[in-house]
């Protein structure tokens, strides 16, 4: 809720925290979020990467942080320090991979 009624008044709006700069804030995250690679073209982009320099599947979990990006990257992060080390991963797509 922070984020979008300025509490601390460190944004450029000079501290009016009026409906409209309210808006103009959420406007402009919702630009970014539009902004973000689709899922699918992502891991076309992920594949083709870990193809074009050789990365085995035993190796392409280490790497996966390096591809990864805002909140993605955060979410990664904090999987792989909350959690046991990822080693395999399974989807329905490479069930066996």
């Amino acid at each position: 809720m922070d984020r979008y009624l300025d509490v601390d008044n460190n944004n450029d709006n000079d501290g009016n925290n009026s409906p409209e700069n309210q808006d103009n804030g959420f406007q402009q995250q919702i630009q970014q979020l539009l902004q973000l690679m689709d899922p699918v073209k992502w891991l076309e982009m992920i594949s083709h990467a870990f193809e074009a320099n050789n990365i085995q599947k035993n190796c392409q979990i280490a790497v996966i942080g390096a591809y990864l990006t805002g909140m993605a990257a955060m979410w990664w992060e904090t999987r792989c320090n909350t959690r046991p080390y990822i080693d395999h991963w399974e989807d329905d797509f490479h069930p066996d991979a």
